[in-house]
C-alpha cells in the first residue's frame, strides 16, 4: 500500500529579556572637531565619555554624526558642533546609573533608547520545543488514524520576531514620559515604566511525516 503523508505544524513562544541597551545622545560642543577625535579632544564629549566609562568600562561609545552650528559676528565666525553619540551597554547592572547620570548633564540630550536582545539563542530553544510538540502531535494523530510514522518528507521553520523597539523624543511626548522630554529632572529613571525590556518571539515548525498502516 502506498505510504501516506501527514502535515503537522506547531508553535512555541516565549518572552525574552533584553541583554543590553543602546542610547542615542546628543552633546553640544563648544568647539568643532571632526571624526572620532572628538571623543578625546572636545571637552564636553570627552567629559561625557569619561563619566560613562567610570560607571561601565565595557560600554561601547561611537560617534554617529556631527551637526555644524555657525555664529557670525562683526569680526569673527565661531563654529560649534552638535555631536550625536551611540552608547551600547551590555552590563545591565549599570544601565540605571548611566541613565540617571546622563539626564542630569546640562549639555547632553537623550534622544532615544533601544533595548537589545539575543534573538538567536531564543530561536534555537524555541524551534527545538516546536519540533518536539509537532512530533508528539503527529504521533497522536497517526495512532488515531491507525498509522505509524516511518520517516519525515520535509521540515521547515519560520519565526515571528518583532523589531527592537526604540522610543524617541516624539513618542515620549505622546506617552507623557518625562525622562526624554525633560532630561534634567531629578527623579530617577524608571526603565520599567519607560519601556519594557522584553519581547515575545514565536517559532513555527512545519513537518511532513511519512505514514504507513500499523499492520503492515
Amino acid at each position: 500500500m502506498k505510504n501516506g503523508v501527514l502535515n503537522v505544524s506547531e508553535q512555541a513562544s516565549a518572552f525574552i529579556d533584553a541583554n543590553g541597551i543602546k542610547l542615542n545622545l546628543t552633546v553640544q560642543g563648544e568647539n568643532l572637531i571632526f571624526g572620532n577625535a572628538a571623543l578625546d579632544k572636545n571637552q564636553n564629549v570627552k567629559a561625557l565619555v569619561q563619566t560613562i566609562k567610570e560607571i561601565d568600562p565595557s560600554a561601547i561609545i561611537s560617534l554617529d554624526n556631527i551637526k555644524i552650528q555657525s555664529e557670525t559676528g562683526w569680526f569673527t565666525q565661531i563654529s560649534k558642533g552638535s555631536y550625536n553619540l551611540i552608547v551600547t551597554i551590555t552590563n545591565l547592572e549599570t544601565i540605571d546609573a548611566i541613565l540617571n547620570t546622563v539626564i542630569e548633564i546640562e549639555n547632553v540630550n537623550l534622544n532615544a533608547i533601544e533595548w537589545l536582545y539575543d534573538d538567536y539563542s531564543a530561536k534555537v530553544k524555541l524551534i527545538t520545543e516546536a519540533v518536539s510538540k509537532t512530533k508528539a502531535k503527529a504521533e497522536t494523530m497517526a495512532g488515531a488514524l491507525g498509522k505509524t510514522i516511518i520517516g519525515v518528507k520535509s521540515c521547515a521553520d519560520s519565526y515571528d520576531i518583532p523589531d527592537n523597539r526604540t522610543i524617541t523624543q516624539e513618542e515620549a511626548k505622546s506617552l507623557g514620559y518625562s525622562m526624554l522630554t525633560k532630561p534634567r529632572t531629578k527623579a530617577n529613571a524608571d526603565m520599567g515604566t519607560l519601556i519594557k525590556g522584553k519581547k515575545e518571539i514565536k517559532a513555527n515548525a512545519f513537518i511532513q511525516f511519512i505514514l504507513k498502516n500499523i499492520e503492515e
